[in-house]
């Protein structure tokens, strides 16, 4: 328990210096709580949405650069290790 606590509190110093969040504490003083926070969930949601889009723009300007780099980059982190697989 003492090293999760000692995690989250490391998490919570690093990301309190996040422009985002200092703007969330600073508007948390003046909105109601369930205000802000479904305001920040549809700015997560819009945020997303743009990701998702402009990596499909991304995908049909340029295929073999998109699949190459999702291969070079993600599938090594996503892959299953070989023992996981060798044990099912």
């Amino acid at each position: 328990m003492g090293a999760l606590l000692s995690a989250f509190a490391l998490v919570f110093l690093a990301e309190l210096g996040d422009k985002s969040m200092l703007l969330v504490l600073a508007v948390a003083t003046r909105v109601r709580a369930g205000v802000l926070l479904a305001t920040i969930a549809v700015s997560a949601a819009l945020l997303m949405a743009a990701a998702v889009l402009l990596g499909a723009v991304a995908d049909e300007l340029l295929p073999g650069f998109c699949r190459a780099l999702v291969r070079e980059c993600v599938d090594p982190i996503c892959a299953p290790s070989p023992a996981f697989v060798q044990m099912a």
